[in-house]
């Protein structure tokens, strides 16, 4: 059996008095393409920042790509981030740079090519997958928001990321883009073999997407299973946003 690229042992994270994450355990395997369902509040985001180092658990352990992460320096997370991308929910663009330079940004900072033209050829390459490289000279003001996530998940690609994190990435997209979104992250974990986590409340891209479903609620996981096993579910919560098809901010609420 595989050994889990990505694993919460019990963790517990609180903010004050508001409990996010209550005995978390969750494992993904290399290669999994694995969706977290939850209504607004639920602490899917909050997961995310966990794998990336951004946060630390209160208790529990986390390993990624077999590093402790809640137990690494910063000093050590920063060359640790560069297998792990995360596309987030507003692309964080910077507006002041065109595409290129924003594809860009995390090569040169990081220096991880020694000239310029490495870096050209790194970024062009990840361009033309997505059918971005006629866009390269344009501001993030000029773009579509279907095009301004392409340009974000082309930027995780450029650092050749083992793990690929979405948070919310079909947030305020029509159907239409929503649906061209999720074909990008569903070819880029199949074509290149990266594990994939998206996190998101839009049931219908989960079961659309994912080999595996998890589903938080009040800090907990209540269900990870297969698609058709999540349909099949009866559990309370569960059932009310499969009948309504979203899931919605008052999971929380009942």
């Amino acid at each position: 059996m595989k050994k889990p690229i990505i694993e919460f042992q019990n963790v517990y994270k609180s903010f004050g008095s508001q409990t996010v994450l209550a005995d978390m355990s969750l494992q993904i395997q290399e290669g999994e393409l694995f969706t977290l369902l939850g209504g607004s509040g639920t602490g899917k985001t909050v997961l995310l920042k966990h794998v990336l180092g951004l946060i630390k658990p209160d208790r529990g352990k986390i390993s990624v790509l077999s590093h402790a992460v809640s137990e690494m320096t910063e000093k050590e997370l920063l060359p640790f981030r560069t297998k792990v991308g995360m596309v987030f929910q507003n692309a964080a663009l910077f507006n002041s740079l065109t595409v290129y330079d924003n594809i860009a940004f995390p090569l040169r900072e990081l220096h991880l090519y020694k000239t310029e033209e490495e870096v050209q050829q790194v970024v062009m390459k990840n361009a033309r997958l997505l059918g971005l490289e006629k866009y390269m000279e344009k501001m993030p003001s000029e773009l579509s928001g279907g095009m301004l996530k392409r340009v974000a998940l082309t930027r995780s690609m450029c650092l050749n990321s083992r793990i690929v994190l979405y948070d919310e990435p079909t947030s305020g997209l029509d159907p239409i883009l929503a649906h061209q979104v999720d074909e990008i992250i569903y070819t880029t974990n199949k074509k290149f073999s990266k594990t994939t986590v998206v996190v998101t409340h839009d049931l219908e891209s989960a079961l659309n997407l994912a080999d595996r479903i998890g589903v938080l609620y009040k800090g907990k996981l209540i269900f990870c299973g297969s698609p058709d096993k999540l349909k099949a579910s009866e559990h309370p919560y569960i059932q009310k946003f499969l009948q309504n098809r979203q899931c919605s901010a008052y999971i929380d609420n009942d």
